[in-house]
């Protein structure tokens, strides 16, 4: 179970995914930390610049700073919302250049007190991502 003692609902996965990848898209760092609890973690995938791991409201912001030498302006879209465990989802996503996607990718997130305290991202097809054990098979 969650820390809260419940399991997250699929609602609650629909709400903080779609509020993750809108701020995302629209580079707010601030809208970021409003969704993650204060010692929350991202590891953003190599697509947007190094593999490093920000903790914080204020990693969050200085991962935001190290964006702007390498934003090309790539987007992010939903394609599916699945959960893994109690506490835990998949946001199975597309990353995209304008019109052009340039690659599947997976936002596996963890949820505290209704807020995200780990989100990490990587760039794989769904196949790929249940072969190594990420993510689940649909059901």
């Amino acid at each position: 179970m969650s820390e809260t003692g419940r399991e997250i609902t699929e609602a609650e996965m629909q709400r903080i995914a779609q509020a993750f990848v809108g701020a995302a898209n629209a580079r707010d760092p601030e809208a970021l930390c409003e969704i993650f609890e204060p010692d929350g973690e991202l590891r953003p995938s190599v697509l947007v610049g190094s593999r490093s791991t920000y903790i914080g409201h204020d990693g969050l912001r200085q991962y935001f700073r190290s964006l702007r030498d390498t934003d090309a302006g790539q987007m992010v879209q939903i394609a599916e919302v699945r959960r893994i465990r109690e506490d835990q989802f998949v946001a199975l996503v597309r990353v995209t250049l304008g019109a052009e996607v340039l690659s599947p990718a997976a936002l596996i997130i963890t949820v505290r007190n209704g807020r995200i305290a780990r989100a990490e991202a990587h760039l794989s097809d769904e196949p790929t991502l249940i072969a190594v054990g990420l993510i689940p098979r649909p059901r």
